[in-house]
């Protein structure tokens, strides 16, 4: 049986063929595409230890690239696409107006939950 990184390895490999570029990929996550690249190529960080997809990535690659929470964390064995994944190609419109309007969202709600929690915290002390 696969380690949950071991799947998310290989759903990000998914990903890749489906964007075709790590770049495309990286772009809709808001990460750095070379980050990528040492993930899929194994590269060991400072600790020793092969890189790997952490929580805080998956989910900003499920948001970037239109996936339900959870989907880097699930073995989905053979699949060989995603019949509803957008694989529009990255145009400033298209980014904007398909791809990042619902990441943009939830970091609205995030800093307006924020924002909330320090008036709570201030009217508090």
């Amino acid at each position: 049986m696969a380690t949950s990184k071991e799947i998310r390895i290989e759903n990000l490999r998914f990903l890749v063929k489906q964007f075709k570029t790590a770049d495309a990929v990286a772009r809709r996550a808001e990460t750095a595409p070379m980050y990528l690249s040492q993930i899929l190529n194994q590269v060991k960080s400072s600790t020793g230890t092969s890189r790997g997809v952490g929580d805080k990535l998956a989910r900003k690659i499920e948001v970037g690239c239109g996936l339900p929470e959870g989907w880097m964390d699930a073995d989905h064995g053979a699949l060989t696409e995603i019949p509803s994944l957008d694989l529009a190609k990255d145009s400033a419109s298209n980014l904007v107006t398909q791809e990042r309007v619902p990441y943009a969202v939830n970091v609205a709600h995030a800093k307006k939950q924020q924002s909330e929690q320090a008036e709570v915290a201030g009217s508090d002390a």
